[in-house]
């Protein structure tokens, strides 16, 4: 439940009970523009720091709040739990051994997709302990793959859960309750640790080549824009500040057009937009960095079905412009067209963004 801000209009959702409205466009259950799982690990087991821990659901379920279902991971660690990012690493580095054992082997990949950009910095000891709490997790998880049994709420509430690092604590009390110790077959730990084999080089160099000239680059709704395909689902997006003519400097003119305010991509359907919060040149000058927010909130019509509430149709005290979902943006010119990806995918605090955005450009 959301508290009313004292002096302050009453919010749709404010002072009642909910367990959130789904986000169509990132499947996670919000109150306002705050994301439940996080606000749930934050109560039961304490806060993290943004910039290094995310919220992981256990059972894969991003509507699955309940506290037995979450659990901090530091970025490197969730980012090696997950059998797409893992591959892609595996992509890079030849397996995922290698990376660990010098992690600076993407700091001179010049295949580094935009949303890995941020693992050029992983130090040798941070992969270290992130593969070695990720092996003790793992190795727990297969001694009880049973999905996780939602418990009644007040058992959550009045016995509150001591949580551990990487484990499932009613994985562990059924373990204690057996009294049987656990021996990892062979055939589970090659099922778990499958896609850290090693690939032949000739196969990785062939799969980056055929990501990036097709698979990867999708048109846009505008002319002269192109945009980088994040998930399989992602739709041709609208740019309407894109520059149509022919210049002789065309990444300055399309930074011309991106003033405070201005509409820099709208979806395919017209009805979520997202704004211009400020763009700068990248230190070398190749690209420009676009640091943009969400020009509606997530609201419920009378069905109680989840609908996009334009600003423009709400007052300021309706909304805190520092909830507002940002995204980082980079543009790239090639070939006489415009390269638009995300700097980062998901959503992310806003005090993250602005720290990549300032390591991009050199200005705050």
């Amino acid at each position: 439940m959301r508290h009313l801000r004292e002096g302050k209009k009453v919010r749709k959702d404010d002072g009642v009970w909910t367990f959130g409205v789904k986000n169509l466009q990132n499947g996670y259950m919000m109150l306002g523009n705050h994301r439940v799982h996080i606000i749930v690990a934050t109560a039961f087991y304490g806060g993290r720091d943004s910039k290094v821990y995310v919220v992981d659901h256990i059972d894969t379920n991003r509507c699955n709040n309940r506290v037995e279902n979450l659990r901090w991971f530091t970025r490197l660690e969730n980012m090696l739990n997950n059998e797409i990012t893992r591959n892609k690493i595996i992509s890079l580095c030849g397996s995922i051994e290698a990376f660990i054992e010098n992690p600076k082997i993407l700091q001179n990949c010049s295949m580094l997709e935009s949303s890995l950009q941020w693992m050029r910095t992983v130090t040798k000891e941070e992969a270290a302990v992130a593969y070695k709490n990720l092996k003790e997790y793992w190795e727990k998880q297969a001694k009880n793959p049973r999905p996780i049994s939602g418990s009644k709420i007040e058992d959550s509430i009045y016995n509150p859960i001591q949580p551990t690092s990487f484990m499932d604590n009613q994985d562990e009390m059924r373990m204690k309750k057996s009294n049987r110790p656990y021996i990892i077959k062979e055939e589970e730990w090659e099922k778990m640790t499958n896609s850290f084999r090693s690939v032949p080089i000739q196969k990785i160099q062939t799969s980056i080549k055929n990501d990036i000239e097709a698979d990867n680059i999708i048109k846009s709704l505008t002319p002269k824009a192109v945009q980088e395909r994040c998930f399989m689902s992602d739709k041709p997006c609208e740019y309407p500040s894109t520059p149509q003519g022919d210049y002789n400097n065309p990444l300055q003119v399309y930074a011309n057009a991106l003033k405070e305010g201005v509409v820099f991509w709208r979806n395919h359907e017209g009805k979520r937009e997202y704004v211009v919060d400020k763009c700068a040149f990248s230190i070398d000058g190749q690209s420009l960095v676009v640091m943009s927010k969400a020009a509606y909130i997530w609201g419920c019509d009378e069905n109680n079905e989840s609908v996009e509430i334009p600003l423009s149709s709400l007052s300021p005290d309706d909304y805190e412009d520092s909830e507002l979902d940002r995204q980082l943006n980079e543009i790239v010119y090639n070939d006489g067209v415009f390269i638009h990806k995300r700097v980062v995918t998901g959503f992310l605090p806003t005090e993250y963004l602005e720290g990549i955005y300032k390591e991009l450009t050199g200005k705050i």
